[in-house]
């Protein structure tokens, strides 16, 4: 699939990408049915907190302690792989180099039940931050995801060239994207 013609953006004043056991943030999403990917690069991350977070996230359900992984950029932490492999489970992260947000690509591609993370500076050449092996449902919610860290301040993530691969569950819509909740398109 082509990536999408369009800017989002995505506002959050959120607590936390990954709790311990429950998450806290704005995710703009699409059931996906099997293997599949999500690409999207990663303009803009407001620095509300050195962790708040802007990125790419595949879960298994709505439900705030659900099973997920996520390839997120951070403020000033660099790019930062979060998972949770258990319902209610604990999240581990695997961070990346400490530094300042520039524009960044992030990929997660679904394959069975292992999911692989990756970034890159230009959506050519390629680095894989990790694989995670999550036991999830066939039918999981793929999509773009931004927190602020401070649930007293309202983050902007803001997205380009955004790019779903496999089954999804919803007919693409051209020319006509309803705008969710909390998500605000620039053409």
């Amino acid at each position: 699939m082509d990536p999408v013609p369009f800017l989002a953006r995505l506002e959050r004043g959120g607590a936390v990408v990954a709790n311990l056991s429950a998450d806290s943030f704005r995710f703009a999403y699409q059931q996906l049915s099997g293997d599949g990917s999500i690409v999207a690069r990663v303009i803009d991350n407001h620095n509300t907190h050195a962790a708040a977070k802007v990125g790419v996230e595949i879960r298994e359900s709505l439900a705030a302690g659900s099973k997920h992984v996520a390839l997120v950029t951070t403020a000033a932490n660099g790019p930062q792989l979060v998972s949770r492999t258990t319902t209610g489970g604990s999240s581990t992260a695997v961070n990346g180099t400490a530094a300042a947000f520039t524009p960044t690509w992030v990929r997660l591609t679904r394959a069975g039940n292992v999911i692989t993370a990756a970034w890159s500076t230009d959506g050519a050449s390629w680095t894989t931050v990790g694989a995670v092996t999550a036991s999830m449902a066939s039918t999981v919610y793929v999509g773009l995801v931004s927190c602020a860290r401070d649930t007293s301040k309202l983050n902007v993530g803001r997205f380009a060239d955004v790019a779903l691969t496999g089954t999804l569950n919803a007919a693409e819509a051209v020319n006509g994207l309803a705008t969710p909740a909390g998500v605000a398109v620039d053409r």
